[in-house]
């Protein structure tokens, strides 16, 4: 296991009086031995000020390669796209060519609205706002996960994804999926969890800067924050010849596999640790987003089917005080299905890294991160 401590003496930072134990080292590695091989670890753990209490790796970079993980190595963070995506979205809120409560079909063609999301011989799709999109508020169906399912328990994109690995897909390929799917209900009515929501905010962003995505994410958020590590794989080439660890769900390896082109703006990029403390940094710093509104839009929580966790625009937030825990206080991110994660946890904390294996558990290991840093 590779490992740095840089834990200074007495200022005025927020957490300079937190103590690192040898219990960052062991969480991490007890979480990467639970993946029995599929799937090395990395975490980081700095102060909001960007000072850096620990950071690690543990495992190798694959399964079937015989490399040790390191603390700086990339890896695909899946949903964790979904931050990013939703504070590009609100840079075009900030400069006035979009209001959070304007329409779908302000902005996307006619065929890309038309039988979105019909309910009661009514379609929605071209009223469904930006708000909601980025909510999980737009009743929309998910193509990843929801139905109708055939006789082999998949629906068309399951069936068409688990079927041709090296496929492309495009954005539109994806909504024309989520079209055949069942209605979840009509918008701004509950929160549903939903990659199709967040295909639609892409070309919305593409439309509106009549650029691609990845370079318009580029040019307003990673250029300006120095994140020269994040990229958008499979559609962009890295700037660095960086590691890209694999990930694995249910034994099978994920990352790198072309198929994977499903995930574009919910879930498509690659980055490391501390890319992803830098936008934590930055967002809450107001280098992102710069008006304190826009920043509290993203902070409009609404409730998910979970008790303790709500949702913004594009972040989650876990609030402690609903589990007889208000010591711990809320943490605010996002984390992806392979077990990426980037949180500001308090207390003044930013924890970010990655378990590269569906299965995994990376709550239990920064719980455990966190409790030691609290000296419980």
């Amino acid at each position: 296991m590779a490992g740095c401590d840089d834990v200074p003496g007495a200022s005025d930072d927020a957490c300079a009086n937190l103590t690192v134990g040898t219990g960052f080292a062991t969480e991490l590695g007890t979480a990467v031995a639970a993946n029995a091989g599929q799937g090395g670890g990395i975490l980081r753990v700095e102060c909001t000020s960007g000072r850096v209490l620990w950071e690690g790796a543990a495992g190798n970079v694959a399964e079937d390669i015989a490399v040790e993980l390191r603390a700086d190595d990339a890896f695909e963070i899946q949903s964790t796209t979904k931050a990013f995506t939703a504070a590009l979205a609100l840079t075009f809120v900030e400069n006035g060519q979009i209001g959070l409560d304007d329409s779908l079909g302000n902005v996307l063609a006619v065929a890309d609205t038309d039988d979105l999301l019909v309910i009661d011989d009514h379609d929605y799709g071209a009223e469904l706002t930006l708000r909601q999109l980025l909510a999980h508020t737009a009743g929309l169906p998910d193509y990843w996960n929801d139905g109708p399912f055939g006789a082999d328990g998949l629906n068309d994109f399951q069936r068409d994804y688990i079927a041709d690995p090296d496929r492309v897909f495009q954005p539109r390929e994806l909504i024309a999926y989520a079209k055949n799917l069942m209605p979840i209900g009509r918008p701004g009515i509950r929160h549903h969890y939903s990659d199709t929501g967040y295909v639609l905010v892409g070309l919305m962003i593409e439309a509106l800067a009549g650029a691609p995505y990845h370079e318009v994410m580029r040019d307003r958020i990673f250029t300006p924050l120095g994140m020269t590590e994040t990229y958008l794989r499979y559609r962009e080439t890295p700037s660095t010849e960086s590691t890209v660890a694999a990930w694995y769900d249910d034994g099978e390896l994920i990352a790198g596999v072309v198929h994977q082109t499903a995930d574009w703006s919910g879930g498509g990029f690659v980055s490391t640790a501390a890319d992803l403390a830098a936008f934590v940094r930055a967002l809450n710093d107001g280098r992102v987003v710069h008006d304190p509104a826009t920043l509290a839009a993203m902070h409009d929580w609404v409730a998910t089917d979970d008790d303790g966790i709500t949702y913004g625009l594009g972040l989650y937030r876990v609030d402690f005080a609903a589990f007889n825990e208000p010591e711990r206080g809320a943490w605010e991110g996002h984390d992806g299905y392979g077990n990426a994660f980037m949180y500001a946890i308090d207390p003044h904390l930013i924890v970010t890294g990655t378990l590269n294996n569906a299965q995994a558990d990376w709550g239990t290991m920064v719980e455990a991160v966190q409790a030691s840093l609290l000296g419980q």
